[in-house]
């Protein structure tokens, strides 16, 4: 007995999976599935049982959606569809495009370059540039040693290769460190103190350009202490911002208020107020000189206005007389 019920469930089985193979089948042949076509009537406004029904019998006939598009009334009665409403509705449903969901392709990145010779400051931005890449391509770790090979030009790769024969299976993670060590210039930090020394604010520069044209130099000038390895390059860069400003009358504002400005960021404050005091004296002056021009010009025109008035008058007195 329980042997002939394992071979009831075993054909019961068979049978459901003949079925939905054969549904499956079906599908792949016609394209469309009847919760395709369920949902596509439903779209063209016809009630949930009848969509369902209407489906059915579409997947049955093997029909395509491009088969409506040569369909006309008499066909859709043959079909089921008596209605004229839901016929006029399936129709127009069919004669609409197809809307289609469109994305916005995102902007090509453009590779960063590397080449011999790259200063410190040069390398720098070439780690933000490269970092921005990987993620605007999300380019996966596996790629990162070919694709940072083809950002140089052909003399650093010809390095790479008689430099480093591994490079393509080293650790992506120290590539970037192998890479700065053969293009990037070699310097002791006294040039770069000596470069820094020798910065100053040119005229019309803004504080702020001035500023940063200071702290990149000073990366590389190792302004730290010898004992504990403290970052002392604030206090360099204060020094050499007041030393290098280029108004006198700011300059000597700024030594003069040592005790009170402190700090690098209490002085660069100060120093942008004044500037920005500048510009707007300098706004209200030029605002100042036109009304001056636009007065005189008043002034005139009335003056002249009043000696031709005075001769009219002049003439017509004579002719009287």
């Amino acid at each position: 007995m329980r042997s002939n019920f394992s071979l009831c469930q075993v054909i019961h089985n068979l049978n459901a999976d003949r079925k939905s193979t054969t549904q499956v089948n079906m599908a792949l042949r016609t394209g469309f599935e009847t919760e395709d076509w369920e949902d596509y009537f439903l779209k063209a406004g016809i009630a949930a049982d009848s969509a369902k029904s209407y489906a059915a019998t579409f997947v049955k006939e093997k029909l395509r959606k491009e088969n409506l598009q040569v369909m006309d009334r008499a066909m859709l009665r043959e079909l089921g569809i008596t209605t004229m409403g839901e016929a006029l509705s399936i129709l127009r449903q069919a004669k609409e495009p197809a809307t289609q969901t469109t994305y916005a392709k995102a902007p090509a990145a453009r590779p960063p370059q590397l080449h011999l010779e790259m200063t410190p400051q040069q390398f720098r931005k070439f780690r933000i540039d490269w970092e921005v890449f990987t993620r605007i391509t999300d380019m996966p770790t596996s790629q990162a040693n070919i694709q940072l090979y083809s950002c140089a030009d052909e003399s650093v790769q010809n390095a790479i290769i008689n430099t480093y024969p591994k490079f393509f299976t080293t650790n992506p993670d120290k590539l970037l460190e192998m890479t700065e060590a053969l293009v990037t210039q070699k310097s002791n930090p006294m040039v770069h103190r000596m470069t820094f020394a020798s910065i100053s604010q040119h005229e019309d520069e803004p504080i702020q350009q001035y500023l940063v044209r200071l702290r990149s130099t000073a990366i590389d000038c190792n302004f730290s202490c010898p004992n504990c390895d403290h970052d002392l390059s604030d206090i360099y860069i204060k020094d050499q911002f007041i030393k290098g400003i280029s108004n006198d009358t700011l300059q000597t504002d700024l030594l003069a208020k040592a005790g009170l400005l402190k700090t690098l960021n209490q002085n660069i404050c100060h120093a942008e107020a004044f500037e920005s005091a500048l510009r707007d004296q300098t706004a209200m002056t030029d605002t100042s000189d036109i009304a001056t021009v636009r007065m005189s010009m008043y002034r005139k025109k009335k003056k002249n206005s009043a000696v031709r008035t005075s001769r009219v008058y002049l003439v017509v007195n004579f002719n009287q007389k």
